[in-house]
């Protein structure tokens, strides 16, 4: 009877399986060639760690620190191992084409779901589920659960979104934990134990790896403890309930000092200092967000899901006024959770399992307010007590009332069908940057992070600045809690669109209004530098960049490579080289620090020392700056009277760049007014032409001449 039971079991997984996955297929057939988004470009398209060329030991540990950037306004990275290994063997394999991402995400998707139809199906086999219900549709109310789930809306961030598969990733390993300590739990064989928990405990590991919030999964076992395999009933095990109280706030301190506080236990508040709320504006405001999260898994339109939302931040409890009544709300659905645990355990699962899973992303942490990824994990057993209700309700009408049962079955199949295709729908707006930032625009038009976006995707990838420039105007008149972030940006890209456009004057105004309106943004002004160094504006420039290296505990090696240039550029050598020095020791291998080095000796005259770092430098540098360094090196052997090096460089020149381009940078250094160094140009031009006849005549006589360097 048992092995009949088990072969059934088996079937019916199988079939499952396939047709979960068959269902998703479907659902987001149409997201394989949806585009790189938002932070995926930072993480995974711009973070050299991951593009590996081969897959041996060392490059493959290299991926496992790649750092996860934290935000515009975070300077905090995130190190998740497990997903950045992932993302590391999709470049080897694919590089840059979403194909291969997308369809890895699509098969975490499935795989996840699968595991919440086996864990499901094994939740229904615990002794407080039997105690209350002898289920003879685990299979089906799991299937149905698991699918609702899966092909949900709520979902499409963790899936499409090829960045979040951090996010679905760590989900599908936190089920497998759940799924393997369940199997290990309801087992009586020691030896199946033995395998499941180590299992378990690996999951476990590799769901921290991909995302700190799976770091919960202990208190989610305690939970599925509490409700799925503890008597109430008896005294002896009040003491037990006592116990597993304390264990829950002996674990949550432990992962608080563990994966948030790290040296300092309020470390994290500094976070705050860098968004636009207070703590306690960030919790007011949560819970509002708590609430629209609820209403977009229980109102699956397509208009209510969006990669950015209009949130106002609440500033006490009744302002907004919604602040109170959302918290009221969030309390009385938690006491439901907590007065139902005896009779009806499957729905306070559900309940606690969904807010105890949302502590890390939506409670204290300085984090963005609200991204829909971050119901993915919480949101796992949300569907089951309708899966329960809905099978209650076919056996019930099964043989009584057969068109109500017929009813409810059409119902059923047309609500999946429907949330099915509102997913299908809303992965359209996934499928170009442009269609993404136009469909969040329409669902948020008073956030002004839609209209910066969108401006950013005209000015870098299409070159339409005038577009650009419009929408980052619009996204300032916007209200904000605090304007100077959201400002900063808009007057940053403005500074940007108008570089491009060489209005100077006009960047170099924007540039200084993003730097008012957000003073410790080192990004808006290092932009502002650079729009001030276009007008060869040095003092200010100068005054600018001590602002960055002198009042930063680590300056970046970009600002003093800048400053050491700056320092050249007026002439001031010997104050250049502390700078050139310490970047040189920074970077040794740079091919800038080789370049600022070998110029600084030009400067000095150590003809020898400046060529050896010049040529050492060249092979790093692009093209423009590589003319620049030859024309260095031609004056160099001047000064150290090496005709015949100066007539080596010369020829390297001509076999290298076109005379269009050689004279073109001759013409624009000579208009110059700040040269970063002195160079005899008038001399080069002649010494070219020179080279050219001569190069000519011998040509005539002996054919190529073939150079080295």
């Amino acid at each position: 009877m048992k092995k009949a039971l088990t072969e059934e079991f088996y079937v019916k997984g199988i079939s499952a399986f396939f047709f979960i996955s068959i269902c998703i297929v479907i659902i987001y057939s149409n997201t394989f060639n949806a585009s790189w988004h938002f932070d995926d470009i930072g993480n995974i398209v711009e973070n050299p760690k991951l593009h590996i060329s081969d897959i041996y030991p060392d490059s493959l540990n290299k991926t496992l620190r790649a750092s996860i950037d934290g935000g515009y306004y975070n300077s905090q990275n995130f190190y998740r191992p497990v997903a950045m290994f992932s993302f590391a063997l999709n470049w080897y394999f694919g590089g840059k084409k979403v194909f291969g991402y997308h369809l890895v995400n699509i098969m975490i998707h499935i795989a996840a779901a699968f595991f919440l139809f086996l864990t499901i199906y094994h939740l229904l086999e615990t002794p407080n589920i039997i105690r209350i219900r002898a289920d003879s549709n685990r299979h089906s109310i799991a299937l149905m659960a698991s699918l609702i789930w899966a092909v949900h809306p709520i979902q499409i961030q963790g899936v499409t979104y090829i960045v979040q598969r951090m996010a679905s990733m760590a989900a599908m390993f936190y089920i497998m934990a759940m799924w393997f300590y369940l199997k290990a739990r309801l087992t009586c064989n020691l030896r199946f134990r033995l395998i499941f928990y180590p299992f378990f405990l690996l999951s476990g590991v590799l769901a921290v790896g991909c995302k700190e919030n799976a770091a919960l999964l202990p208190l989610s076992i305690i939970l599925l403890e509490i409700i799925f395999f503890h008597k109430f009933d008896q005294i002896k095990n009040r003491r037990k309930w006592l116990l597993v109280l304390g264990g829950i706030v002996s674990i949550l301190v432990l992962i608080g000092v563990g994966f948030l506080f790290y040296d300092n236990p309020f470390a994290f508040l500094g976070g705050y200092s860098n968004r636009p709320f207070t703590l306690w504006e960030r919790l007011l405001t949560e819970s509002r967000i708590i609430i629209l999260y609820l209403k977009q898994i229980f109102y699956p339109v397509v208009s209510s899901y969006s990669i950015v939302h209009d949130i106002k931040i609440s500033t006490s409890l009744f302002s907004p006024w919604s602040t109170f009544p959302s918290i009221l709300s969030i309390f009385f659905i938690l006491g439901v959770g907590v007065v139902h645990i005896r009779r009806r355990p499957l729905v306070s699962f559900a309940i606690l399992f969904y807010f105890l899973n949302h502590l890390v992303e939506s409670t204290i942490l300085p984090l963005e307010l609200i991204f829909e990824h971050r119901n993915y994990l919480p949101s796992l057993f949300f569907f089951l007590p309708a899966a329960v209700g809905l099978s209650d309700a076919l056996n019930l009408y099964r043989e009584k009332n057969r068109i109500m049962f017929s009813l409810i079955v059409i119902c059923s199949t047309v609500f999946l069908f429907l949330i099915g295709f509102t997913t299908y729908t809303r992965n359209f707006d996934w499928q170009t940057e442009e269609t993404l930032w136009k469909a969040a625009i329409q669902t948020a038009p008073s956030n002004p992070r839609c209209y910066q976006n969108l401006a950013s995707l005209y000015y870098q990838r299409k070159g339409m600045y005038d577009i650009a420039i419009e929408l980052n105007r619009k996204a300032l008149t916007l209200e904000d809690k605090k304007p100077d972030y959201s400002g900063m940006i808009s007057y940053d890209n403005l500074q940007y669109n108008y570089m491009q456009k060489k209005e100077f004057e006009k960047a170099v105004f924007y540039g200084q209004k993003a730097v008012e309106a957000y003073p410790d943004s080192n990004k808006a002004r290092y932009n502002y530098i650079v729009s001030l160094l276009s007008t060869n504006q040095l003092k200010a420039v100068e005054q600018q960049l001590d602002i960055l290296i002198h009042e930063k505990k680590r300056p970046d090696i970009v600002y003093l490579y800048l400053k050491a240039h700056v320092l050249l550029k007026m002439g001031r050598a010997l104050e250049a080289k502390p700078y050139i020095l310490k970047s040189f020791k920074l970077s040794p291998l740079s091919a800038k620090s080789q370049m600022y080095l070998g110029l600084y000796h030009f400067y000095l005259h150590n003809s020898d020392t400046a060529d050896h770092y010049l040529r050492l430098a060249i092979n790093g540098m692009n093209s423009d700056d590589q003319l620049f360094l030859y024309f260095v090196l031609v004056e160099n052997a001047v000064y150290a009277e090496r005709p015949d090096m100066e007539h080596l460089y010369l020829i390297r020149i001509l076999s290298r760049f076109t005379l269009s381009i050689i004279f073109s940078k001759i013409t624009e250094l000579e208009k110059e007014r700040f040269p970063m160094v002195d160079l005899s140009l008038g001399r080069i031009r002649e010494s070219i032409k020179l080279t050219i006849n001569e190069t000519t005549a011998e040509l005539a006589m002996t054919g190529p001449v073939k150079c080295s360097f």
